[in-house]
């Protein structure tokens, strides 16, 4: 799906697409690279991977928003703060490592949880 594939799907139905939903449609090579973070929808991402992060106050937001480890996946900075009103630098930071590692473990959280054990985390 092409940037203009996308803006006319928007045009015709009444949802608002953010940026970062775009850039998402037109990486298939992120769904290649990572195959694992389709399974994982945006309840887990709310509710389970924001709590591990230390951040479960942010949960309401990224469940309201739908953002799933795809979308994790292409969050920028300029993205938790523009868009999920998220402008705590070390928040920010805190999520962005926490992407950055789910993406080290190929967004597989069988292995995610036993390294984490194995850490003694």
């Amino acid at each position: 799906m092409t940037h203009r594939d996308v803006d006319q799907y928007a045009s015709k139905t009444t949802i608002v697409l953010l940026p970062f939903v775009r850039r998402f449609y037109v990486c298939e090579r992120c769904y290649r690279q990572y195959p694992n973070a389709s399974k994982l929808d945006h309840h887990w991402v709310a509710n389970e991977w924001l709590d591990s992060v230390g951040l479960p106050q942010y949960s309401g937001v990224f469940e309201t928003k739908l953002i799933d480890a795809r979308l994790l996946n292409v969050l920028s900075k300029k993205d938790l703060d523009k868009h999920l009103n998220i402008h705590n630098k070390f928040h920010q930071s805190s999520i962005l490592h926490g992407v950055q590692l789910l993406r080290m473990m190929r967004f597989d959280t069988q292995v995610t949880s036993a390294v984490c054990y194995k850490l003694n985390f």
